[in-house]
C-alpha cells in the first residue's frame, strides 16, 4: 500500500487507501457521502469523482478526525495514492 502526505488548509495529512481495510460502516458512509452504490462503481472499476473524494475523506479521518468533505474536495489527484488514481 501506498501511502502519500497531502497538504490541506496548513495541515499535512497522510493519505492511505487501502479497500480491504474498510469497515461495514465505512461502506455505509462512503455510499452516502458519493450519493450512489460505491461499492459497485468500485468492482466496476467505474468509480466516479465523488466516490473517491469520500475514499480520501474516510482515509483523511484516520489521522485527522475533524478533516471534512470540503478538505477532501482540495486534495489533487497527484497526491492520491497510485492504487486509487484513475488512468489517464
Amino acid at each position: 500500500m501506498t501511502v502519500k502526505t497531502a497538504e490541506t488548509n496548513g495541515t499535512a495529512t497522510e493519505l492511505a487507501i487501502n479497500l480491504d481495510d474498510l469497515t461495514i460502516d465505512d461502506l455505509c458512509e462512503l455510499e452516502d457521502l458519493a450519493g450512489e452504490d460505491a461499492v459497485a462503481a468500485m468492482l466496476a472499476g467505474k468509480p466516479g469523482p465523488k466516490v473517491l473524494r469520500g475514499l480520501v475523506l474516510l482515509s483523511m479521518r484516520k489521522t485527522n478526525p475533524d478533516a471534512t468533505i470540503a478538505d477532501a474536495g482540495r486534495i489533487t489527484l497527484s497526491s492520491l495514492p497510485s492504487p486509487a488514481t484513475p488512468p489517464a
